[in-house]
C-alpha cells in the first residue's frame, strides 16, 4: 500500500456544522496553495485517497469539489468582459480630490470623539481601527511597533509619552489616513485636530457651529468675550459673535473640516468598488487594522458556500497539491488522500457531552461552523503583512473583503502588480 505524509495541512481536525445550512470549513496549516488544493468530504465509512465524495453535501452552484478554490483575491484580468474592466480614471464615482478645508493653526474645542466609546453608527471595523490606532495603545501598551513589520505604518513620533494615557483619544496615523478614518466614519466625523509637525490627530463631531462662526464673514473672531477682545488693541469686537463657539488657536494644530454636503457626497463615493477602483497600492496599507479580510493565505484555506443535506458523521479529504505524483493538479478522488478531520453536521448542542468538545478547543469560522482541536491548543493564524490596512466601509455589505476584489480587479495594473495577493498568492 502507500503512506501518504503532509508537510502542509493541519490535520485531527474536528469540524461542527449545522445540517441543511451554508456553512464553511477551514484548513490552516503552511505554504497551502488557494488555487491548487482542494478539500472533499466522504461518508464517515469511507476511506480518503479511494472513496467518491459523499452524496449528502453539497458546493455552490457551478462547482465541484475539484474545482473549488478557496476564496482569495486573484483576478484574472485579461479575461474580464469590456464593461467589467473599468479603469479608474473613467470611473464616474470617483469623488474629487481635496475635500476637507483647512483651518490653520487652529483646532475644534472639547468635540473630540470617544475612542474607549466608538460611536454607535460606526461599523464594528470602524470601530477597531479607531482603538488600534489610538496612540497609548499601538505605541505604549503594544509596543514596540514596528515599522518593518507594518510598511512603515506605526506613526509612534505621534504618541506624547509621558502626556497620553489610556484615556487619550488621540491617534498617531499621518494626514491621509485621519482623513479616510473620518471619512469612514461619516456622519459620526465631522473634523480632524491634525497636529502640523507629528502623525497626532483627533477625530471630531459636533463642529460645525464652531466653523460656521469662524467663516461668517470672518467677523467672529477667535477671542469670543468682550473682556478678552478688550485686551486685544487689534481686535474689533462684533456684539453678533457674542456667546458663540468658535474654532480656537493653536499654532500646533491645523483643523480640517468636512461639511454635511461633502461628507454625504464622500460617502456616496465610498462603494466597495469606488474604493477599490480609487485605491493606490500604498493605499491599501495605509491603515494598520487587525481585522481578517476574509480571504485565503499560506496559513489558511477557506471553503464558504458548503452544505451538509443530512446530519452524520463525515470525512474531510485534501488534496496536498505538493505531493502529487501528476502535474494535472486534484482531479480525481485518487487525488485526495490526506484525512485532516472530521465533519459533525449535528451542531454544536449535540456534541457538549462528548469528552472531546468539553476538552478541547473550539474556533469559529468567519463563514460559519467551528474548528475545534482536542488537545486545547487552536494553531495561531497571522493576517499577513501584505492583507494589513484595510479600510472598513459604512455598510456591511461594503466589506474589507469587497474593497480589496475591487482594488484587484479595477487598479491601475502596475498598482495590482505590486501586491501579491492579486497575483494569485494566498
Amino acid at each position: 500500500g502507500s503512506l501518504y505524509v503532509t508537510q502542509r495541512a493541519d490535520v485531527g481536525v474536528d469540524y461542527v456544522m449545522e445540517p441543511s445550512a451554508a456553512s464553511s470549513i477551514e484548513v490552516t496549516g503552511q505554504d497551502l496553495d488557494f488555487s491548487r488544493d482542494r478539500i472533499m468530504a466522504v461518508d464517515c465509512s469511507s476511506t480518503c485517497g479511494t472513496s467518491q465524495a459523499t452524496a449528502y453535501a453539497t458546493v455552490p452552484d457551478g462547482k465541484t469539489w475539484t474545482s473549488m478554490w478557496a476564496l482569495n483575491f486573484f483576478v484574472d484580468r485579461p479575461s474580464l468582459s469590456a464593461e467589467d474592466d473599468v479603469e479608474p480614471e473613467t470611473d464616474p464615482a470617483s469623488p474629487a480630490a481635496g475635500t476637507y478645508r483647512e483651518f490653520a493653526d487652529q483646532y475644534c474645542p472639547g468635540n473630540n470623539v470617544d475612542l474607549g466609546a466608538p460611536p454607535a453608527g460606526a461599523t464594528g471595523s470602524a470601530q477597531l481601527l479607531m482603538q488600534n490606532h489610538q496612540c497609548f495603545k499601538k505605541c505604549f501598551t503594544e509596543a514596540p511597533c514596528l515599522d518593518s513589520a507594518t510598511g512603515g505604518n506605526c506613526f509612534c513620533d505621534g504618541f506624547l509619552q509621558g502626556y497620553d494615557d489610556a484615556e487619550s483619544d488621540a491617534l498617531c496615523l499621518d494626514r491621509a489616513q485621519c482623513e479616510d478614518l473620518c471619512t469612514l466614519l461619516g456622519e459620526e466625523c465631522d473634523g480632524i485636530d491634525m497636529h502640523t509637525t507629528r502623525n497626532r490627530c483627533f477625530l471630531n463631531k459636533g463642529c460645525k457651529d464652531f466653523v460656521e462662526a469662524a467663516t461668517e464673514v470672518f467677523r467672529c473672531p477667535l477671542l469670543t468675550t468682550q473682556d478678552a477682545c478688550d485686551a486685544d488693541p487689534a481686535c474689533t469686537f462684533d456684539t453678533t459673535c457674542q456667546g458663540r463657539p468658535t474654532l480656537h488657536p493653536d499654532p500646533s494644530y491645523d483643523f480640517l473640516y468636512a461639511s454635511a454636503d461633502e461628507n454625504a457626497r464622500r460617502l456616496s463615493n465610498n462603494t466597495a468598488a469606488a474604493l477599490g477602483r480609487r485605491m493606490s497600492a500604498a493605499g491599501v496599507r495605509q491603515l494598520l487594522s487587525a481585522a481578517d479580510p476574509g480571504r485565503s493565505w499560506e496559513a489558511i484555506l477557506r471553503y464558504s458556500g458548503i452544505t451538509f443535506t443530512s446530519g452524520g458523521t463525515f470525512k474531510l479529504c485534501f488534496c496536498d497539491s505538493a505531493i502529487l505524483q501528476h502535474e494535472g493538479g486534484c482531479q480525481s478522488e485518487s487525488d485526495f488522500t490526506i484525512e485532516v478531520g472530521t465533519v459533525h453536521a449535528s451542531g454544536l448542542h449535540c456534541l457538549l457531552g462528548d469528552r472531546r468538545f468539553t476538552r478541547g478547543i473550539c474556533e469559529t469560522q468567519m463563514y460559519g461552523g467551528l474548528r475545534c482541536y482536542q488537545d486545547g491548543q487552536a494553531p495561531v493564524v497571522n493576517v499577513p503583512a501584505a492583507f494589513l490596512g484595510v479600510p472598513e466601509l459604512q455598510a456591511e455589505a461594503q466589506s474589507p473583503t469587497q474593497v480589496l476584489s475591487s482594488f484587484c480587479l479595477f487598479g491601475p495594473e502596475e498598482e495590482v502588480a505590486s501586491l501579491e495577493f492579486c497575483q494569485g498568492m494566498a
